[in-house]
């Protein structure tokens, strides 16, 4: 009610306060943020925008490394499922909490913050073997694979959304605007990027910019980010689709099928000295017991 009575006496406050909303984040609580198996080496670094909290697994001055990206209120621990079956294949393993989240510093966040981010945290990668990220997470390193073809010689991107203009107003309109405030909230929203909000989009054009082996993994029915938004990054030349059932947003970062897959993947692109890896196979994966769930793996940027 308060931004609606505000929407009319003074819009631009109201707009400003809503843009302010959408870009601060939500932490989870220190609890939910303890790594529950190998404990990481944490550190402090420093990021275009701020210090940030990095956790490492193994030697990545000597190991070939993956970086782990998490995304929008998430933060590192979401992704150590990951870690155990990557340093199992010799990688080493970094990841951290963007700025704003997990243990970083913080109140708020956007894409171009978090692109940066990514970025910064790859030039500290000697041996970079390629990259799983989560969500928004996932659309930052997107955008740092557009920019930069030889960035890492893989990627996982799960869940990856393409738009940030429907996250907006559905936040905006949560928080009572009217639909007539709508534009006044996208400007100022901008104004925190320094971009239009247009130029953040993903979409075909975008992908097919994208050089770099993808495997896109998506849930058929995820309410945050529905799988449309990762069909678009699924039109990438060099890029496969994982389609799962029944795993939602959040679940798909602890599935067993999942984890695999994108372990191999990254793994058929960058595989250790001592090892041979069989590539992934495009075929349906078996069905887990006593869940609902189905895997479909399709070449889709060959099809496209």
């Amino acid at each position: 009610a308060g931004v609606r009575i505000a929407s009319i006496v003074t819009p631009q406050r109201a707009a400003r306060h809503v843009a302010r909303q959408f870009f601060t984040t939500q932490r989870a609580g220190a609890e939910r943020r303890r790594f529950a198996a190998e404990p990481p080496k944490m550190a402090t670094v420093q990021l275009p925008d701020g210090a940030a909290v990095s956790y490492t697994w193994g030697d990545t001055a000597h190991e070939p490394t993956v970086l782990l990206v998490h995304g929008w209120n998430g933060w590192a621990q979401q992704l150590e499922p990951f870690v155990e079956p990557l340093r199992a294949l010799g990688y080493a393993v970094l990841a951290f909490d963007h700025i704003a989240h997990g243990a970083s510093i913080g109140t708020q966040a956007t894409l171009p913050i978090m692109v940066r981010s990514v970025q910064a945290m790859l030039q500290r990668v000697r041996q970079p073997a390629g990259v799983i990220a989560h969500s928004l997470g996932a659309a930052a390193v997107a955008s740092v694979m557009v920019a930069d073809p030889r960035a890492v010689p893989a990627a996982v991107l799960i869940a990856p959304p393409t738009d940030p203009r429907p996250f907006l107003r559905w936040v905006a309109r949560g928080l009572g605007a009217p639909d007539a405030l709508l534009d006044d909230v996208q400007r100022e929203a901008e104004v925190t990027t320094g971009v239009p909000l247009a130029a953040l989009v993903a979409d075909v054009a975008f992908a097919r910019r994208i050089a770099t082996p993808l495997l896109v993994v998506h849930d058929m029915n995820d309410a945050e980010v529905p799988i449309a938004n990762g069909r678009v990054y699924a039109q990438a030349p060099n890029a496969r689709m994982l389609a799962t059932d029944g795993l939602g947003h959040h679940r798909i970062l602890r599935d067993l099928h999942v984890i695999d897959a994108s372990v191999r993947f990254i793994a058929e692109h960058h595989t250790p000295a001592d090892l041979n890896v069989a590539p992934l196979a495009l075929m349906p994966v078996s069905v887990s017991p006593g869940r609902e769930h189905r895997d479909m793996l399709t070449d889709v940027g060959a099809m496209a």
